[in-house]
Parts: C-alpha cells; structure tokens; sequence
C-alpha cells in the first residue's frame, strides 16, 4: 500500500492570466518530452513530435452538439508555430513564433513572472530550469 498519495490540485490563474485562464490544473505527473540541447524546435498545434504531450486530443474531451466528436480540444488557444525554442545549461531559450500567440513565464511555485511580449529569434526570453511556460492550455516546465 502506497504511503504517499499524490493528487491534482486545482489553483487560481495568477495575475494577468486571470484575464484568459479560470485556473490550473496541475496534475500529480504529466507526461514529458526529452529536450535535445542546441537545437531549435518548433511548438505548435499539430507538431508531430509533439504526440506524446496533446493530453486533450481525443473526440472524449470536445463533442458536438449532435453528439459526434468535434475538432480536437489539443488545438484549443494554441497558434499553428506558437514559439520556438532550445534547450541550454542556463534554461530554455523562447521566441516567439505567431504575434497573436499569448506566452506567460511562470516561476517555479506557478507565480506569474512576465507575459512575453517581446520575444524575437535575435533576443530569445529565457525560462530558467525549474520555471513555466504558459502557451495555450499548455503549461511546460523545463528541467535542465
């Protein structure tokens, strides 16, 4: 018999986030993808590399009102390019991929750090390891 037992927790959107999320769910372990240091990766609906992470991206989650199941939750707030990004020692290395994409930094305990506005391929933002990034219904944490 387990001694621990993990659960979801259910908490208010922080800050400026309030304004187009009504919370966060964070799940007791989400699923993760390896990040391969010094190469830039596009993230973005339908990224094929992505698979392993569209949690909503089943006809369960979003029905029509005829019942038949209805495009995928998975592509909800989320542009086609959203941000590329890469991995290195001192964290993962934001740009900014679609303008109207709204991107939100997050700390380590989920407080709201920055919304990034101005990302670009020559000034990338960095995401410390340990900290979020709010893209869409996506909140990604990396760890170095």
């Amino acid at each position: 018999m387990p001694t621990s037992c993990t659960r979801s927790r259910l908490l208010a959107a922080p800050g400026q986030l309030g304004e187009r999320y009504s919370a966060l769910l964070v799940l007791p372990e989400g699923p993760s993808e390896p990040a391969l240091p010094g190469a830039r990766l596009v993230f973005g609906r339908g990224m094929p590399a992505l698979s392993a992470l569209r949690v909503l991206d089943t006809p369960a989650f979003v029905r029509q009102g005829d019942g038949g199941a209805a495009a995928s939750a998975d592509r909800l707030g989320l542009s086609r390019n959203a941000f590329s990004w890469e991995a290195g020692a001192d964290g993962l290395r934001v740009s900014r991929g679609a303008a109207t994409q709204a991107l939100y930094h997050l700390d380590d305990a989920l407080a709201l750090v920055a919304q990034l506005d101005c990302a670009a391929d020559d000034e990338p933002y960095l995401i410390p390891p340990g900290h979020h990034l709010v893209a869409g219904h996506y909140v990604l944490r990396f760890d170095a």
